[in-house]
């Protein structure tokens, strides 16, 4: 993918989910409104479905995360498996990520690709995503669904990176939240 290319990818996923962002929000604040007291906990876990596009390898995704929060930060550590079109096997790539909410997630990571060619051993990456709760209202204790679609590009590291170029997972978290404390 070129440089103009991978740019106007990103600018227009941006935009797109800056859109859902402003669509979400009013179901955000009322959702999530005891995470706007800055004293709140949470954690929540599920799957993930997603498309890869890299330059050396492409494919469907899916994959199992985890995220702890506190207030307008989180992190998330999860496993997601690449099932290549080049390949015989999956990839494996755990990962970890850190990031702040601001009605959107803005984040970044490391994951690793284990057992393949195509993916980097150890990848940055940055994450984008809309968190839009399922639920009227996700109350402290009781939880609730949360569907987010997200942009995950991503990046070798070091001189280990296939073709030097960045990779493309666009996909939907399904979650269900709840709070864990003051």
């Amino acid at each position: 993918m070129t440089w103009p290319k991978a740019t106007e990818v990103l600018v227009s996923t941006f935009l797109f989910l800056g859109f859902l962002g402003l669509l979400a929000l009013p179901r955000q604040t009322e959702a999530f409104h005891w995470n706007l007291d800055f004293d709140q906990s949470t954690v929540s876990v599920g799957p993930s479905f997603a498309v890869f596009k890299g330059e050396m390898a492409s494919g469907p995704t899916f994959g199992i995360e985890i995220t702890v929060s506190h207030s307008l930060l989180w992190i998330s550590g999860g496993f997601r498996t690449l099932l290549a079109n080049r390949s015989r096997h999956p990839y494996l790539m755990p990962y970890i990520e850190g990031g702040c909410w601001l009605f959107i997630n803005f984040g970044v990571g490391y994951s690793a690709g284990l057992n393949g060619d195509g993916v980097s051993n150890n990848n940055f990456h940055l994450f984008v995503g809309v968190p839009i709760p399922l639920e009227e209202k996700l109350s402290l204790w009781g939880g609730g669904f949360i569907f987010e679609p997200y942009y995950r590009p991503q990046r070798g590291l070091g001189d280990e990176s296939p073709a030097g170029g960045w990779s493309h997972e666009v996909g939907l978290l399904f979650k269900w939240q709840i709070g864990i404390g003051k």
